[in-house]
């Protein structure tokens, strides 16, 4: 029974893996499209993904206009279109900007398919 609760556990944490990765790729392509000077962006260390239900559309496109006049971000970020399914998954992103320590908060769709909106910090 023990071993039964090993194999178990462990293919749990391999799926936290994945997912894991699988956010930190997509937010890593999404800063590459869509940050104004992706070239000054130094040691992106990421925290663990987790989920919310509290972020309303409301809130969202406050995240997209206070992106847009961040500097960090192109202007006008195109967003995949679609209602994002709950929860939004959310994960952190700490890097260096000039020099400048900064970090964002991503919120992706439940699916980990693409960006519903990005906080800058």
């Amino acid at each position: 029974m023990k071993h039964a609760y090993a194999v178990l556990f462990l293919l749990m944490l391999l799926a936290s893996c994945g997912k894991q990765h699988q956010a930190e790729s997509l937010v890593k392509d999404f800063m590459k499209e869509n940050m104004s000077q992706p070239d000054q962006m130094r040691g992106a260390n990421f925290r663990k993904l987790d989920s919310t239900y509290v972020i309303t559309d409301s809130l969202i496109q406050v995240f997209h206009a206070t992106a847009n006049q961040s500097g960090r971000y192109k202007a006008n970020i195109s967003y995949a279109a679609g209602e994002a399914t709950k929860p939004l998954m959310i994960t952190r992103v700490s890097y260096k900007w000039n020099d400048a320590e900064v970090s964002d908060t991503y919120y992706l769709d439940a699916a980990l398919t693409r960006v519903v909106a990005v906080k800058c910090n």
